[in-house]
């Protein structure tokens, strides 16, 4: 199901200090910047090579940091569609990473794994109506062959992370809409 009404898609929100950004779509996917695309700060357009700078891959790099709390939109052109991966349920999990000492007395003393000891973990449903999507989502995930990191965004949250996805599973009726299982893990890195 495509969404050619949609105006404008969330790149994120400046902090002041970050200046790049990966593109992605309505359901969180990393995208690369569609033709006649144009980049927006608060609602004023940015000038390509003045303002910012866009890889192959749609990762956006500002020549500045934009001041903390401003919003990036991109407003994709006329002849984009969003494909429309978003998921009809999700659930978030977060189990620290954490090292931990007991000792005799009952006192026990933890401490974080590293600094990036709490990554999410998500479990998701895509309901595809549309055939030609569900089999490109699945194409997706068969690529990222669940060793390679690819952007999301959650509902939660303005920004993308970098998720693996290790698993999933999908339901499909002849002719019908297909329903897809997948569980996302953030990494840090990669």
């Amino acid at each position: 199901m495509g969404m050619p009404w949609l105006q404008t898609l969330p790149i994120g929100t400046a902090d002041g200090v970050l200046t790049s950004w990966q593109l992605t779509d309505g359901g969180g996917f990393a995208i690369t910047i569609p033709t006649n695309g144009q980049i927006f700060a608060n609602g004023v357009l940015q000038v390509l090579t003045t303002n910012y700078t866009v890889s192959g891959a749609g990762v956006v790099t500002f020549v500045s940091a934009p001041a903390s709390g401003v919003v990036l939109t991109l407003s994709p052109g006329s002849g984009y569609i969003d494909r429309l991966w978003w998921p009809s349920q999700s659930s978030r999990s977060q189990k620290p990473a954490l090292w931990s000492a007991k000792f005799g007395d009952g006192y026990e003393q933890n401490a974080p794994q590293g600094i990036n000891n709490d990554p999410e973990k998500w479990q998701l449903q895509f309901k595809l109506q549309d055939r030609a999507d569900g089999d490109g989502l699945i194409a997706f995930l068969q690529a990222a062959g669940g060793n390679l990191a690819f952007s999301w965004r959650s509902i939660r949250g303005p920004n993308p992370i970098r998720v693996l996805c290790k698993g999933w599973s999908d339901i499909t009726k002849p002719s019908g809409p297909i329903t897809l299982n997948a569980t996302f893990e953030q990494v840090f890195g990669q």
